[in-house]
């Protein structure tokens, strides 16, 4: 039984990576993410991160920052601090590891699944020198990491032409921004829930946040393969 799973999930993963292969226009895209949400489209794909959000996380006032002047802060040099001025970082380096804590001018960007400080300024350096500046997407979740209403506002009027926020609430005035139905907070396991309720493929493509029956029937579809 094992083995016939196996085998049909394989199967499935390798359907799904053609659907993504046939349907995006694109693969050059660069996702601006303030967590590991970002990152699952490529390991999906099974394509180079060409994007140095990989494997970190940003608190929202960083993450905000950080959208308003991307150039000026991949441009700066990355250092090191040995302790971050979130407690909720301080905290969950203290409960597991310390994690390295990266600083670029004003902003943090926190290291949490690398093992060393130069193994993340390496990967962060390498992978934004892949940036394709005429291909970029940007996400952002609210409900935590100190994110509040006013950022979700400030984010809302930044120029990029295809954007998406998720959160637990509704907030109708912003029209980037997506209730998702069984929210949690954690990214690689919200990337799978978005995919029932949100099409991926169009806003790569085109920007559009929405989906009508087949593409929510893809989005399932999809979500299958994406599941560990």
């Amino acid at each position: 039984m094992a083995i016939i799973k196996k085998i049909l999930k394989d199967s499935l993963i390798k359907f799904n990576k053609g659907i993504f292969d046939k349907s995006i226009s694109k693969k050059d895209f660069c996702i601006f993410s303030n967590d590991c949400w970002g990152a699952e489209i490529y390991r999906k794909m099974q394509i180079p991160y060409n994007t140095p959000f990989v494997g970190l996380m940003m608190m929202a006032p960083c993450y905000i920052k950080f959208l308003k002047d991307p150039h000026k802060y991949l441009e700066s040099k990355l250092e090191f601090i040995s302790e971050s001025v979130y407690k909720k970082i301080n905290e969950l380096r203290t409960q597991n590891r310390k994690f390295p804590v990266g600083k670029i001018l004003d902003i943090e960007i926190h290291f949490l699944h690398y093992k060393s400080e130069k193994d993340a300024f390496e990967k962060w350096n390498r992978r934004k020198a892949r940036i394709n500046w005429d291909n970029i997407c940007v996400k952002f979740t609210m409900d935590k990491d100190y994110a509040t209403e006013e950022h979700l506002k400030e984010f809302e009027i930044l120029p990029y032409e295809r954007k998406v926020s998720f959160s637990k609430n509704s907030y109708p005035y912003a029209k980037s921004c997506l209730k998702i139905n069984n929210f949690v907070e954690d990214g690689v396991e919200l990337f799978c829930i978005c995919m029932k309720q949100f099409d991926i493929i169009e806003w790569l493509n085109k920007g559009k946040i929405h989906y009508h029956s087949f593409r929510k029937l893809r989005g399932i579809l999809l979500s299958y393969s994406l599941k560990k």
